[in-house]
């Protein structure tokens, strides 16, 4: 069973942390992937919780309740991809700054 050869932390992360100090290397294009998810998360949560206050309203009216849910899932889907396009819009100034950086960096 063959090893792998120990690696230098203290290196990887000493570079790490200079890549956050310095603007030479642009760290928000891995940022965005996981601020969308967690956007999801977020309009999942909201919809979970819009689903149960119409459940609720159903009690009271059904035709209220049927109303709410059909507006949830009009305002979810909307939700969703405006949140999607609004970070293809963050993906897309960061891949411009890397051709633009890639230009400069020709001979």
């Amino acid at each position: 069973m063959a090893t792998n050869p120990p690696s230098d932390f203290g290196a990887e992360s000493k570079a790490i942390f200079q890549n956050l100090l310095n603007f030479d290397v642009m760290i928000g294009g891995r940022l965005i992937r996981i601020i969308y998810y967690v956007g999801l998360v977020l309009i999942g949560l909201g919809a979970l919780g819009g689903a149960l206050s119409a459940l609720s309203l159903m009690s009271m009216s059904f035709a209220y309740g049927l109303g709410m849910l059909i507006i949830l899932a009009i305002g979810v889907v909307v939700g969703v991809l405006m949140w999607r396009l609004t970070c293809e819009l963050w993906v897309l100034m960061f891949r411009i700054h890397d051709e633009l950086v890639a230009i400069r960096q020709k001979p």
